[in-house]
């Protein structure tokens, strides 16, 4: 698990402007390509405490995985 602190200043994403997250995300081995990985949210909350992701659940469903590319050189 990583957990990290984010302070969101992105033009595309304006209402969540200099809003800080506390977000813990998953990263596995990607099972698919068995050289990349993957990750996924396991908690992201607000510091207003408005919850994204709680336990891996967003709206009830489990939160997308999200894989990494694979270098163009190899």
């Amino acid at each position: 698990m990583l957990k990290i602190t984010i302070r969101n200043a992105d033009p595309k994403f304006e209402k969540f402007n200099q809003k800080t997250f506390w977000i813990v995300l998953l990263k596995e081995d990607d099972p698919q390509t068995k050289g990349g990985f993957r990750m996924r949210y396991f908690n992201s909350v607000t510091t207003e405490g408005k919850v994204g992701v709680r336990n891996g659940l967003r709206l009830g469903k489990p939160s997308p995985w999200l894989y990494n590319c694979r270098s163009s050189m190899s």
